[in-house]
């Protein structure tokens, strides 16, 4: 994305750096040529040699299609602001269509932070393809919320664990197989407070309540966040307020749209990565241009 027209974007509001939620995600782009190349016909049958039309794209999965391409990876970071309905984009890469999702937006968002060192984002909406421990560690290494939705996978890997005490929505489970009560977050510690049901009148006995307990205050359990990073931090998992921040993550859905459809990036049959790039900035631009003409019409 052009430093410029992010600048001015900045400055006249459009992106409201004081609640700046971003999102990051990745659409299949696919390239109109044959993954097996052209022969190409030199008098030696025995070892003939191939050209290819596109030498700088690969093999990648489209999960829409739930089949394999030939192509890159348009990823974009974004924003969305509710006070004037528009989405748009502040950095766009095109990646190669076999890197997981995962690993581009640890290097895209690192990329749009080196070039613009004054941002600082609240939350960082990613879907469940980037649900890795080191990711979230980065991003709050970096003073950043990540606001990430789970894979059931992992949580599937998790459940022949004796031990495991946190379902997948990051909540403890007591000895009567009840979620624990949340009560709060603790900043100064970085952990997240948990009550017993029974203490909390949630429930009206309990078979466990001798074992687990002999206070009146009921068993408390502590989600930390260094312990567990995809659990903890100052926003729980799966609750209302969480719902409302990934909401925004629609926005990178929406301008991967309007980028391969409504600017036609696929129809275009580009096979050069370079030109495919350009393109995919260029419309990222408009974007912003769009946005500049509808507010003063």
């Amino acid at each position: 994305m052009n430093k410029s027209i992010f600048s001015y974007s900045l400055d006249t509001g459009f992106i409201d750096e004081d609640h700046l939620i971003l999102s990051g995600d990745g659409s299949s782009l696919h390239i109109h040529a044959s993954q097996y190349g052209h022969q190409i016909t030199d008098g030696n049958e025995e070892d003939p040699v191939f050209r290819f039309s596109a030498p700088d794209a690969d093999i990648g999965w489209d999960s829409d299609l739930n089949s394999f391409y030939l192509g890159f990876t348009f990823y974009n970071i974004s924003c969305h602001n509710p006070s004037r309905n528009i989405d748009l984009p502040v950095f766009i890469s095109l990646e190669k269509a076999s890197r997981h999702d995962a690993l581009t937006s640890i290097s895209a968002t690192a990329q749009l932070f080196d070039m613009n060192p004054d941002l600082h984002p609240l939350y960082m909406c990613l879907d469940s393809a980037s649900d890795s421990l080191p990711i979230y560690q980065y991003f709050r290494l970096n003073h950043i919320i990540p606001v990430i939705d789970h894979n059931p996978r992992r949580d599937s890997s998790n459940s022949g664990n004796e031990k495991e005490t946190v379902n997948q929505n990051g909540i403890p489970v007591c000895r009567a197989g009840l979620e624990m009560i949340n009560y709060g977050y603790n900043h100064q510690r970085g952990r997240r407070k948990f009550r017993c049901p029974l203490a909390m009148g949630k429930i009206d006995h309990c078979p466990h309540k001798d074992e687990c307990s002999s206070s009146a205050y009921g068993r408390t359990v502590y989600v930390t966040d260094g312990e567990d990073p995809r659990n903890g931090g100052p926003l729980l998992y799966k609750s209302g307020k969480w719902k409302q921040i990934y909401k925004n993550r629609t926005c990178t859905e929406r301008i991967n749209n309007r980028v391969l459809n409504d600017y036609h990036l696929h129809q275009m049959r580009i096979l050069n990565k370079a030109k495919n790039a350009f393109f995919s900035i260029f419309a990222g631009i408009n974007f912003h241009l769009d946005a500049w003409i509808k507010n003063e019409i």
